[in-house]
């Protein structure tokens, strides 16, 4: 049995613009004759197909395949929408590079799910009061943006990581802390 779906998305490019969106399942669309059309990679799941000749009044496509986990409900085509939306994040969070990640964050930790601040991310950079140094952290749960979420930030003097639970890496976070993270990095960035 198949873990995983491929969705096709086929955007149709009239006058330099894209004008609708087809959606295969499993299928990849034969439209394009090789008589007709010549095809460009654009990245590893994305081709351009363009007319040979501009003359033949042959709209040009583009064409993106996701692979994403196996859908429940195949027959509902408005739930593609959802999975190609989450194959896109995993993508830009998996895009981000792990130096930056490195030069911000310097200890992660995982209680496991007993309390609600369930991750703790240490950071680097320490605030300096009063010729004190501080350490700087985030403390959040799953989803830390959610209105039902935790995401909380603190300063200690010292921290005691026996009671943070297990050292874990950026990686093995949910995606809503990553994007958490991320953006947090991009927002120091942008001061």
């Amino acid at each position: 049995m198949k873990l995983y779906d491929i969705i096709y998305k086929v955007t149709r490019i009239e006058n330099n613009k894209p004008s609708d969106n087809q959606y295969y399942l499993n299928t990849q669309p034969i439209l394009f004759p090789s008589d007709k059309y010549e095809s460009k990679k654009l990245a590893f799941n994305i081709t351009f197909w363009s007319p040979l000749q501009s003359t033949d009044n042959l709209s040009s496509f583009i064409v993106t395949e996701y692979i994403v986990p196996k859908i429940p409900d195949s027959n509902n085509v408005k739930s593609f929408g959802y999975w190609i939306e989450k194959f896109e994040e995993n993508q830009a969070i998996a895009s981000f590079p792990m130096e930056i990640i490195n030069e911000y964050i310097a200890e992660i930790y995982d209680n496991g799910d007993k309390f609600w601040d369930r991750y703790t991310i240490i950071y680097k950079e320490k605030l300096e009061f009063e010729d004190k140094k501080y350490l700087q952290y985030v403390a959040c749960n799953e989803e830390p943006t959610d209105p039902q979420g935790f995401g909380q930030h603190g300063e200690l003097k010292e921290i005691n990581r026996r009671a943070l639970g297990k050292k874990i890496t950026f990686e093995v976070l949910p995606n809503a802390v990553k994007r958490y993270l991320i953006n947090e990095i991009l927002d120091v960035n942008n001061d």
